[in-house]
């Protein structure tokens, strides 16, 4: 799973890092594991952000690429997660009763 993390960030095409950004959000959405792995997810992405921007002086051009990457991952992975709760919500709505 850590080389498709650094491919997702890191990938010099946009396409291959889509490509793997939608591997991740499907894994960690669509997994056995259900939001018992949101954590990590969201650890990751908070780290490597972290990361990048320490070094924006440093390496800025390949900094800021980590970071936008890192943004879409959390932007698209937040998406997916709203559809997937709205799909069970509206398959099995809860109902409360007192």
């Amino acid at each position: 799973m850590d080389q498709f993390w650094g491919i997702a960030l890191r990938a010099q095409s946009g396409d291959v890092s889509r490509a793997a950004i939608q591997y991740i959000n499907s894994y960690y959405i669509n997994g056995k594991t259900g939001l018992e792995k949101e954590q990590e997810f969201i650890s990751k992405c908070m780290e490597s952000l972290m990361i990048a921007s320490s070094s924006l002086e440093q390496e800025s051009h390949s900094s800021l690429m980590v970071i936008e990457r890192g943004l879409l991952m959390l932007k698209t992975h937040l998406e997916a997660f709203r559809r997937r709760r709205q799909y069970f919500n509206f398959e099995f709505p809860f109902t409360m009763e007192t």
